[in-house]
């Protein structure tokens, strides 16, 4: 049975629901905020990935992408993307359990993006992890394999042409050197889309200035690129 959440968007439902990965997991859509689609630009953050109670013999790249093979039980609600998306925009989750959302609230508000008409400025974004297969177990990252990144891949490239972000914020250095890598970056700037990578909001290195941010902390990075986004979105509503 399909869920309604009130902080989030069904505008782009029609088309999310073609995108193949999507019918085999629908848990795992994207979720669109209800002011996605406002003045301040359009951005999709990623995250690194989900994660499963307990490990599964099915969560292996050759299997877990060829057919729904268990019943989740419990872990659905793990790997149910708007459902986790929801709660936080409505304070459900304890600050330290998911301080992913909690940092990104904040710095989304710290770009003049506040929460006028919203609950929380993380009603502006669309949020999706980049890897579409979870971690093996909780608290770690992912086992990449080249499944992985070609269904991310292909995923995202999806998302992308039904959101048409203009900015996508990789929240996960793994996701971001992956994408890199694969060339999936310069096929999303060639597209138009200007992509950032910041380290997870939810680890020290947000707020710690580090080399591969230049001597900023991941959050001055997020700011810095939100910011450009809406200068640029501004000039072309005048235009």
């Amino acid at each position: 049975m399909k869920r309604n959440y009130a902080a989030l968007s069904s505008q782009f439902d029609d088309m999310l629901s073609t995108i193949p990965h999507y019918a085999l997991y629908p848990e795992m859509m994207v979720a669109v905020g209800s002011h996605y689609a406002g003045p301040h630009g359009r951005i999709l953050v990623l995250g690194e990935s989900h994660y499963l109670d307990k490990p599964e013999d099915s969560n292996h790249p050759e299997r877990w992408y060829e057919q729904r093979e268990f019943t989740l039980g419990k872990s659905a609600d793990n790997i149910n993307t708007r459902n986790v998306f929801n709660n936080a925009v409505l304070g459900r989750f304890p600050r330290k359990s998911k301080a992913i959302f909690y940092s990104l609230a904040a710095a989304l508000a710290d770009c003049g993006i506040e929460a006028y008409q919203m609950r929380s400025p993380l009603q502006s974004i669309a949020y999706m992890n980049f890897f579409q297969r979870p971690a093996e177990r909780a608290k770690l990252s992912i086992k990449v394999r080249p499944r992985d990144v070609s269904e991310a891949s292909r995923v995202l490239l999806n998302v992308t042409a039904a959101l048409q972000p203009q900015l996508i914020v990789f929240a996960s250095r793994l996701g971001w050197r992956h994408a890199k890598e694969s060339g999936l970056l310069m096929q999303l700037e060639t597209a138009g889309v200007r992509t950032v990578g910041v380290p997870h909001p939810a680890t020290s290195w947000w707020n710690r200035p580090s080399r591969p941010m230049q001597g900023r902390t991941g959050r001055q990075r997020f700011i810095e690129a939100v910011m450009a986004m809406k200068e640029r979105a501004a000039l072309e509503a005048a235009l």
